[in-house]
């Protein structure tokens, strides 16, 4: 019984430590008024705990920083205030659940983990016009 109990207690254990693997690249489309914004965030852990930054292919921006990333019990919150830009999501079952909000617009937000060198999907260029705007304020 006590060697069962001592297994358990180890997997639980392990699956904590292992399960909340958040750093990595997480993608996701922002549906503004019928365009699809595809967006990159970027995680890894760091001495004080997490930086990151995101990366919107569509319009050319590559590595935009994130102020302030903290991950705690299963919340991860990205604060970009001097672009206006806070998202909250819930991690759990390999994604990210939860809202992008810019400007007073808040926007569901999925993330799901980027695997490999994975691109993202490809839209026409004048559907940005808007999202461009929405992200320049």
């Amino acid at each position: 019984m006590i060697t069962k109990f001592l297994i358990f207690t180890l997997i639980m254990f392990f699956s904590n430590i292992f399960g909340q693997e958040i750093t990595g690249s997480w993608q996701g489309e922002l549906d503004v008024q019928g365009n699809k914004l595809p967006l990159i965030i970027h995680i890894e852990k760091d001495i004080n705990g997490y930086k990151s930054n995101f990366d919107s292919p569509l319009q050319g921006a590559k590595g935009i920083p994130f102020q302030k990333t903290v991950f705690q019990n299963n919340i991860l919150t990205l604060d970009a205030s001097n672009l206006g830009i806070i998202y909250t999501g819930k991690f759990g079952n390999d994604k990210i659940d939860g809202t992008f909000s810019q400007s007073g617009m808040t926007l569901p937000l999925v993330l799901i983990k980027k695997k490999g060198e994975e691109t993202v999907i490809d839209r026409p260029q004048h559907q940005n016009h808007l999202i461009i705007m929405i992200l320049k304020k």
